[in-house]
Protein backbone atom coordinates (compact mmCIF):
# COMPACT_ATOMS: atom_id res chain seq x y z
CA UNK A 1 0.00 0.00 0.00
CA UNK A 2 1.03 3.37 -0.90
CA UNK A 3 0.10 6.66 -0.14
CA UNK A 4 1.43 10.15 -0.79
CA UNK A 5 0.28 13.34 -0.86
CA UNK A 6 2.09 15.92 -3.59
CA UNK A 7 1.08 19.39 -4.25
CA UNK A 8 0.87 20.31 -7.63
CA UNK A 9 1.45 24.24 -8.49
CA UNK A 10 0.67 25.89 -11.57
CA UNK A 11 1.08 29.09 -12.79
CA UNK A 12 -1.62 28.74 -15.28
CA UNK A 13 -5.18 27.09 -14.40
CA UNK A 14 -5.70 23.50 -15.12
CA UNK A 15 -8.71 21.10 -14.87
CA UNK A 16 -9.01 19.35 -11.88
CA UNK A 17 -10.60 16.30 -13.16
CA UNK A 18 -8.04 15.92 -15.60
CA UNK A 19 -5.32 15.96 -13.81
CA UNK A 20 -7.12 13.46 -11.49
CA UNK A 21 -8.08 11.06 -14.50
CA UNK A 22 -3.97 11.52 -15.94
CA UNK A 23 -2.93 10.19 -12.35
CA UNK A 24 -5.08 7.12 -12.45
CA UNK A 25 -4.78 6.22 -15.88
CA UNK A 26 -0.65 6.14 -15.89
CA UNK A 27 -1.32 4.39 -13.26
CA UNK A 28 -3.11 1.53 -14.23
CA UNK A 29 -0.89 1.47 -17.53
CA UNK A 30 1.94 1.35 -15.36
CA UNK A 31 0.35 -1.54 -13.40
CA UNK A 32 -1.46 -3.42 -15.97
CA UNK A 33 2.03 -3.46 -17.84
CA UNK A 34 3.72 -5.17 -14.87
CA UNK A 35 0.79 -7.42 -14.19
CA UNK A 36 0.07 -5.70 -11.12
CA UNK A 37 -3.55 -6.48 -9.37
CA UNK A 38 -4.81 -3.54 -8.19
CA UNK A 39 -7.39 -3.53 -5.30
CA UNK A 40 -8.04 -0.10 -4.72
CA UNK A 41 -6.84 3.12 -6.46
CA UNK A 42 -8.43 6.65 -5.73
CA UNK A 43 -6.63 9.97 -6.55
CA UNK A 44 -8.15 12.85 -4.52
CA UNK A 45 -7.59 16.33 -5.50
CA UNK A 46 -8.14 19.19 -2.69
CA UNK A 47 -7.88 22.75 -2.68
CA UNK A 48 -9.79 26.14 -1.53
CA UNK A 49 -13.09 24.43 -1.25
CA UNK A 50 -13.05 22.36 -4.34
CA UNK A 51 -12.43 18.18 -4.54
CA UNK A 52 -12.58 15.81 -7.09
CA UNK A 53 -12.08 11.99 -6.79
CA UNK A 54 -10.93 9.68 -9.67
CA UNK A 55 -10.38 5.96 -8.95
CA UNK A 56 -9.72 2.64 -10.66
CA UNK A 57 -11.05 -0.77 -9.33
CA UNK A 58 -9.12 -3.03 -11.16
CA UNK A 59 -6.40 -3.39 -13.81
CA UNK A 60 -9.57 -4.44 -16.29
CA UNK A 61 -12.15 -1.35 -15.58
CA UNK A 62 -11.40 1.85 -17.01
CA UNK A 63 -10.22 5.07 -14.47
CA UNK A 64 -13.76 7.08 -13.85
CA UNK A 65 -14.58 9.53 -11.94
CA UNK A 66 -16.63 8.99 -8.63
CA UNK A 67 -16.94 12.78 -7.99
CA UNK A 68 -15.97 15.14 -10.48
CA UNK A 69 -15.13 18.62 -9.22
CA UNK A 70 -16.15 20.34 -12.26
CA UNK A 71 -13.24 23.09 -11.20
CA UNK A 72 -10.21 24.98 -12.44
CA UNK A 73 -7.08 24.97 -10.19
CA UNK A 74 -3.80 26.65 -9.76
CA UNK A 75 -2.52 24.73 -6.94
CA UNK A 76 -4.10 21.83 -5.56
CA UNK A 77 -3.08 18.87 -2.70
CA UNK A 78 -3.42 15.53 -3.65
CA UNK A 79 -3.99 12.34 -1.95
CA UNK A 80 -2.99 9.37 -3.58
CA UNK A 81 -3.96 6.14 -1.67
CA UNK A 82 -3.02 3.03 -4.10
CA UNK A 83 -3.86 -0.73 -2.48
CA UNK A 84 -1.61 -2.77 -5.42
CA UNK A 85 -0.10 -6.51 -5.05
CA UNK A 86 3.65 -4.96 -5.01
CA UNK A 87 6.35 -4.36 -3.21
CA UNK A 88 5.62 -1.13 -1.46
CA UNK A 89 8.34 0.56 -2.43
CA UNK A 90 8.17 -0.34 -5.72
CA UNK A 91 4.55 0.98 -5.74
CA UNK A 92 5.74 4.26 -4.28
CA UNK A 93 7.78 5.16 -7.39
CA UNK A 94 4.93 4.01 -9.82
CA UNK A 95 3.09 6.81 -7.85
CA UNK A 96 5.57 9.34 -7.55
CA UNK A 97 6.38 8.78 -11.74
CA UNK A 98 2.52 9.42 -12.46
CA UNK A 99 2.25 12.51 -10.45
CA UNK A 100 5.29 13.70 -11.69
CA UNK A 101 4.49 12.81 -15.09
CA UNK A 102 0.72 14.58 -15.07
CA UNK A 103 1.84 17.67 -13.32
CA UNK A 104 4.57 17.83 -16.03
CA UNK A 105 1.78 17.78 -18.85
CA UNK A 106 0.19 20.89 -16.54
CA UNK A 107 4.10 22.72 -16.53
CA UNK A 108 3.65 22.49 -12.46
CA UNK A 109 6.06 21.19 -9.77
CA UNK A 110 5.35 18.98 -7.30
CA UNK A 111 6.12 18.79 -4.01
CA UNK A 112 5.47 15.55 -1.55
CA UNK A 113 4.88 16.48 1.48
CA UNK A 114 3.82 13.31 3.39
CA UNK A 115 4.44 9.25 2.08
CA UNK A 116 3.63 6.03 3.34
CA UNK A 117 4.24 3.03 2.26
CA UNK A 118 3.72 -0.29 4.02
CA UNK A 119 2.20 -3.92 3.40
CA UNK A 120 -0.51 -4.59 5.25
CA UNK A 121 -0.61 -8.04 7.15
CA UNK A 122 -3.13 -10.32 6.57
CA UNK A 123 -6.43 -9.79 8.60
CA UNK A 124 -7.39 -11.20 12.02
CA UNK A 125 -9.31 -13.18 11.52
CA UNK A 126 -9.94 -14.34 8.39
CA UNK A 127 -13.01 -15.96 6.52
Amino acid sequence: MAQQQPTVSASREFELDGLLLDVVRSLRERLGAEKYETAHLKVIGLWEGFFGVANLVSRDSEPELSLPSHSRVREVELIVNARVAIDPAILETFVREAVTRAAEAREAPITIRQTQSFRPGRPVPTH
